[in-house]
């Protein structure tokens, strides 16, 4: 069974990049992770804005 992988690039120190793969579980994964920290944070805001 062949592994599905998508390639992003990374910004190394001096200025020049370099490819790697990451597998598209790992993407999907950190894209799922990302939307629930920005979900906390708006909710945050909207206690913060509300306790004011």
């Amino acid at each position: 069974m062949a592994q599905a992988q998508m390639n992003t690039k990374r910004r190394v120190v001096d200025g020049a990049t370099s490819q790697e793969t990451y597998p598209v579980e790992v993407i999907q994964l950190l894209d799922v992770l990302a939307r629930i920290e920005a979900r906390r944070q708006a909710k945050l805001r909207a206690l913060r804005k509300d306790g004011e």
